[in-house]
């Protein structure tokens, strides 16, 4: 479990990303059972939870900066809260591409502007984490809105803007 300073009670993102890893996966499901459905980044949507786990780890580590630190917390933050750009609620899987972008964001800035162990270190997935992120952020120039995206690159990412 994670102590925020500030905060009365500890989070426990464990649980809490379990929830969003279902209502992923419960998604996932509709979608497979569409015929026709040919929504393309259902394998990076699902990846989201795992990314989440590395966050955390980050947010962790006695060698994240706090204005990291802040920025993770921004990141979880926009995705438990109740309002989206693109709510799931309306778009399914589809809602999930700006949640995806968000923690994409955070952790290229993470990347460039931090010692690259700091991800590799923490990073538990199967596959390889820095050529994810490559991708990852070319793909978050095509799913978003360039309005959108440009708001997303000033609070997640302000030096890749």
């Amino acid at each position: 479990m994670v102590m925020i300073k500030g905060f009365n009670k500890e989070i426990n993102y464990k649980k809490l990303f379990r929830s969003y890893e279902k209502n992923i996966e419960k998604e996932i499901r509709v979608l497979e059972k569409k015929a026709g459905s040919d929504f393309r980044w259902k394998e990076e949507i699902a990846a989201i939870p795992n990314l989440l786990n590395l966050l955390v780890s980050i947010l962790d580590s006695p060698l994240t900066p706090t204005v990291y630190r802040v920025r993770i917390i921004t990141c979880i933050a926009y995705l438990i809260a109740p309002v989206d750009v693109i709510p799931q609620e309306v778009y399914g899987l589809e809602g999930y591409v700006d949640d995806f972008s968000a923690v994409v964001l955070v952790l290229d800035s993470i990347r460039k502007n931090l010692p690259q162990k700091l991800i590799l270190e923490n990073w538990k997935g199967k596959f390889d984490i820095i050529e994810f992120l490559d991708n990852s952020i070319c793909q978050t120039k095509v799913l978003l809105d360039k309005n959108i995206l440009r708001e997303f690159q000033r609070i997640f990412d302000p030096e890749g803007e």
